[in-house]
């Protein structure tokens, strides 16, 4: 009896001793960001020119490293963060609305404000000239992604719904295949996507997201990053910024890398980026989650989520930062309204 009392103390012993050991291995471990990305977005200039590892290396040590997956789409990206694999990405305003629907372990931690990039297309030699014509007929977006909620706002503006239409839920590479065979009316896509159906087979917008209320792309971080690593949180943030200010100083060779990730030529994204202005990167104001918090509630009316979300509970902002501040779109209405206001005058 007290040899196996003495064998199962041993045991326990080890096991601990084992635990200790793993725990201590894990802690030592070089630390790793996972960066899930999409097709010629801000972190693939950051993961071409190795700026963000170069930060990340600073902060964490010589054997930190930034490892990049690509994804086709938002929706994808944040399973991935659900699965554990991807801790930071960005995404159009839907995704994060259907994530955290889906209890996915994430925090909004930066926004870009957005007036264009997005359209809903028809074939050149579509008969449909207007979106009332779309009654019936069958529209592919992507589920979950910024597109989702694209079309229900594009519909809503001539009387129309979600539930006027036929939906078909495809991916964007699906959605092209058969956009190009016919097998659908419509496409409601975003850039690069979108620039490359316009420009090898004169895809027609019917609507652009420029008509449209200002839109918003959101940067987020697995909660787990958020809690344990606010300092990498906060390094992306600082370098997607400094990104954000070289495209927009840089328009030419911006255009030059675009053209390298979608085949599209340069000259076609120069002229597309004149007439489209770049905003700054923002942390997330009250009314950056008041805006969201409505697309979220479209989308629980429409029964298009399982349940209501409450958006604020899930926002990460540094130290310091005043979220009561009014956002840059804010900001802009105002001085649009402003400019108005003197020419009526």
């Amino acid at each position: 009896m007290h040899a196996l009392r003495r064998i199962t103390l041993t045991v326990i012993a080890a096991a601990l001793l084992l635990a200790t050991f793993t725990v201590q291995a894990q802690d030592d471990a070089p630390f790793v960001l996972r960066v899930g990305h999409q097709r010629g977005d801000y972190f693939t200039i950051l993961k071409n020119n190795g700026s963000l590892e170069a930060a990340i290396k600073a902060e964490f040590g010589d054997d930190a490293t930034v490892e990049y997956t690509l994804f086709p789409a938002g929706p994808p990206l944040l399973e991935a963060v659900n699965g554990g694999s991807i801790d930071v990405g960005g995404v159009g305003n839907t995704p994060p609305i259907f994530a955290q629907a889906a209890t996915v372990p994430l925090v909004y931690f930066a926004s870009q404000l957005s007036t264009s990039g997005s359209a809903l297309i028809v074939p050149e030699n579509s008969p449909i000239q207007s979106l009332e014509e779309l009654t019936g007929k069958t529209v592919a977006f992507t589920t979950g992604s910024s597109a989702n909620y694209f079309v229900i706002e594009a519909l809503r503006t001539v009387g129309l719904d979600f539930p006027d239409i036929v939906p078909a839920p495809l991916a964007p590479a699906d959605a092209r295949a058969a956009f190009d065979s016919g097998s659908i009316d419509a496409w409601v896509i975003w850039d690069p996507f979108l620039t490359i159906a316009v420009s090898q087979v004169n895809a027609r917008p019917l609507i652009d997201s420029s008509q449209l209320e200002p839109t918003r792309g959101y940067y987020l971080a697995s909660e787990l990053l958020a809690n344990e690593n606010p300092a990498a949180v906060q390094i992306v943030f600082d370098q997607l910024q400094e990104t954000i200010t070289w495209v927009r100083d840089n328009p030419e060779d911006y255009a030059e890398f675009l053209e390298s990730e979608t085949t599209v030529p340069a000259e076609v994204w120069l002229a597309i980026r004149e007439n489209r202005p770049i905003y700054d990167l923002e942390y997330i104001a009250d009314d950056i989650v008041a805006s969201q918090q409505a697309i979220a509630d479209v989308f629980a009316e429409l029964e298009l989520i399982p349940n209501a979300i409450d958006v604020s509970t899930i926002i990460w902002r540094p130290e310091g930062f005043d979220p009561t501040e009014p956002s840059l779109a804010i900001t802009l209405l105002g001085e649009e309204e402003a400019e108005t206001e003197e020419t009526e005058e």
